[in-house]
């Protein structure tokens, strides 16, 4: 029965390495289609002042250092108002947003996966111990029940 059950928590963690594998090939496919580390931004007034298109900015983050992330250290890359162009920078965006949700869950995962891999490697010192328990409790059952049956007998 034990033998059983390590076999099953095996397997769920294989699963969750799995799931691991999974989302580091959807990184690299991510990686090589491209992306932005910025937010699309529309101006709702052309260039010129009128009222006639639409056009979008990238605006990058700042890293840790405080600098921009944008291309030579850029706050803001004007992509213009051709709609090609809009669909082209706002995936690259998106793929940014979802690689960074898949390296957090990545690494979710693998915190996850360590400490499940330390209970289980912990599980033979816990039934070690709780033989020793169950032993000692019935070894003490047993004497209750010698020394019970003793005075039944009035030896």
């Amino acid at each position: 029965m034990l033998d059983a059950l390590h076999a099953q928590l095996v397997d769920q963690l294989g699963r969750a390495e799995t799931m691991i594998r999974d989302m580091q090939s959807q990184i690299i496919a991510l990686e090589e289609e491209g992306m932005f580390a910025a937010v699309p931004h529309f101006q709702w007034q052309a260039r010129n002042g009128s009222d006639e298109k639409k056009y979008l900015y990238l605006v990058f983050r700042q890293d840790s250092t405080g600098a921009y992330e944008g291309p030579d250290g850029k706050r803001k890359v004007y992509v213009g108002t051709d709609t090609d162009k809009i669909a082209e920078a706002q995936t690259m965006s998106t793929n940014r947003m979802v690689f960074e949700k898949l390296v957090f869950q990545i690494k979710h995962l693998q915190r996850w996966l360590e400490f499940k891999r330390s209970e289980i490697s912990a599980m033979p010192d816990m039934m070690t111990r709780k033989l020793h328990n169950v032993t000692e409790e019935l070894n003490g059952i047993e004497e209750k029940i010698k020394s019970a049956q003793i005075k039944e007998r009035g030896d």
